[in-house]
Formats: structure tokens, C-alpha cells, sequence
């Protein structure tokens, strides 16, 4: 980097969730490097504005760099500890109402079988539970870090 005169390395990356996330924390922690995170939308619509019809990770990776080049976008901020475990409680929220919500979409399809429509109901009590003492936890983690 010396003899090119570059005095640090400014990554971005478009977000992508719990990896990207994991990513940027990772870099951010390294040292002194500048980490972007983009909406790919912004990409996308980038991409498009300069007519680039091309989709490969290779070409995706290549239009990253030249957004960032161009458009030089803002650091990631670090996210705050309390932050990033309201992140992790509200992903595990989601999960859990996912998982529900497939359950309750096989039950129109499972065979008519006592045994198996008991267990399934009751998974699905078992998620209500779960939702409902994420839910709580959530609301005291909102509590004890208001700013």
C-alpha cells in the first residue's frame, strides 16, 4: 500500500444479515480499515444506471468496488452492545414465529393421524410459549437501554 501512497483500505459490502453483519463487526474490530455496508438495492440500481447487464459474483464484486470508488459511501457506524443483543433476540423472535407459521401450514396437509396432529399442536403451544417469553424479553431489553 506504501508505494502506491494509500494510507488505509476502505471495504464495502452489501448487506446480506447475519453473515454480512458478523463480517462487518469482524473488520470493524481488526483495525483501522473503513467498512461500508449498502443496501444492494442501491447497488442494483447503480448497476443499472450504467448499464451493466452482466450477473456474476465476479461481476457483483467488480460493481461493489467501482460503487465505492465513485461513490464513496459512509462507514458503517459500530453498533452498540445493547444493540447487537436486540439484534440477536429479535432474529431468534422471527425464527420462532417462522418455524410456528410452518407448522400451522402443515397442519391442512398432515395425514389424518391422531398421533401426529397431537404432537403438532403441540409444537405449536411450545412456539406460542417461546414467541411470548421472546416478546417479554425483548420489552425489558427496550426498557433497560432507552436512550
Amino acid at each position: 500500500m506504501e508505494a502506491q501512497n494509500c494510507t488505509g483500505v476502505h471495504y464495502c459490502m452489501e448487506a446480506t444479515g447475519n453473515y454480512g453483519d458478523e463480517f462487518l463487526e469482524f473488520m470493524q474490530e481488526e483495525g483501522d480499515s473503513l467498512v461500508s455496508m449498502v443496501n444492494p438495492a442501491q447497488i442494483k440500481a447503480f448497476s443499472q444506471s450504467i448499464l451493466l447487464r452482466t450477473k456474476t459474483d465476479k461481476a457483483d464484486a467488480g460493481m461493489i468496488a467501482f460503487y465505492a470508488a465513485k461513490m464513496i459511501p459512509e462507514p458503517a457506524p459500530r453498533l452498540k452492545p445493547e444493540f447487537k443483543e436486540l439484534r440477536v433476540l429479535v432474529r431468534h423472535l422471527e425464527h420462532l414465529k417462522t418455524k410456528r407459521a410452518d407448522e400451522l401450514g402443515r397442519m391442512g396437509s398432515i395425514i389424518k393421524n391422531r398421533l401426529v396432529l397431537k404432537s403438532t399442536r403441540e409444537l405449536i403451544r411450545h412456539y406460542d410459549k417461546q414467541i411470548a417469553e421472546m416478546e417479554k424479553r425483548i420489552k425489558v431489553h427496550l426498557d433497560n437501554h432507552q436512550t
